[in-house]
């Protein structure tokens, strides 16, 4: 078996080091002082999809939750 050398949740940050970040494809048109600001940044937005838990946490600490919006499907 190989040696395991990265994965998603290598590093605390996922958007990465700013290194790696600043290679970025998606962000070449962006001005790297503005870039260079998300240095200072210390949580991304990442949505996941529903796993469909038998007990999900995110039922119990959503605050749409007892609306229609967010609920466990039997």
């Amino acid at each position: 078996m190989d040696k395991i050398n990265w994965g998603p949740n290598w590093e605390e940050l996922l958007g990465g080091e700013f290194e790696k970040r600043a290679r970025d494809r998606n962000f070449e048109a962006m001005q790297k002082e503005m870039y260079g600001q998300f240095e200072n940044t210390f949580m991304m937005y990442l949505p996941r999809l529903c796993e469909h838990c038998l007990n999900p946490s995110c039922v119990a600490t959503c605050r749409a939750a007892p609306s229609t919006s967010v609920r466990k499907m039997a």
